[in-house]
């Protein structure tokens, strides 16, 4: 516990001890950080710090050394490489006591328990198991091949040519006003009838 008194008192030392190993009482500060009243008595009346200045520097050490952000899946646990699976899993469990949000609900805590969760998966495999598993991750999962259909050819019925007809219209009635009478007679006779065969010249090939 000396170490997260001093490291209070000396925040800028944090860097500093982020370098160094993890002290053999570090499972004492996770404990005084959850709330543990027990531990948390024995460290204040050795200290003769009060109790609240004591857990306020056991939770700051956990924030500030076992959870930077380069921090690996044993720091995080608080563990050394090699702790055994009971160390780790005893550790995690002070952790999330810590972060349980019935203490006290904060954003913060919950990204943490998160990293707490996935460090104690990444830590329980084994070299091997990690690398074999980031390689999973990176495969490509292959393209599902999908056999080329040809679509059948629609039969549509021939369409009327509606813009034609109408500027065809359109041609008589500007014939009927601008030229004279007995001109308009026979013109008009002879767009009529190439009228007539314009619609029905589709439905002859409709029928073929």
């Amino acid at each position: 516990m000396q170490c997260a008194l001093d490291l209070a008192s000396i925040p800028p030392m944090a860097a500093r001890a982020r370098e160094l190993p993890l002290p053999d009482d570090v499972l004492e500060v996770i404990r005084i950080a959850a709330g543990c009243e027990e531990t948390l008595d024995e460290a204040a009346r050795r200290s003769g710090k009060d109790k609240s200045y004591v857990k306020a520097a056991a939770e700051f050490y956990v924030q500030q050394i076992l959870f930077f952000p380069a921090a690996d899946s044993h720091r995080i646990l608080g563990v050394r490489p090699g702790a055994s699976r009971a160390d780790m899993r005893k550790h995690m469990r002070w952790l999330m006591i810590w972060l349980h949000p019935d203490h006290a609900h904060a954003e913060w805590k919950t990204v943490f328990a998160r990293r707490v969760l996935a460090a104690w998966r990444d830590a329980q495999e084994s070299p091997d198991q990690r690398k074999t598993q980031d390689s999973a991750r990176r495969a490509v999962t292959p393209m599902r091949h999908i056999p080329w259909v040809p679509r059948p050819i629609e039969r549509r019925p021939p369409r009327l040519l509606m813009p034609s007809l109408f500027l065809i219209a359109v041609a008589i009635i500007v014939i009927a006003i601008l030229v004279p009478s007995s001109f308009v007679e026979a013109e008009t006779s002879w767009l009529a009838t190439l009228l007539l065969r314009a619609v029905e010249a589709p439905k002859s090939g409709a029928g073929s």
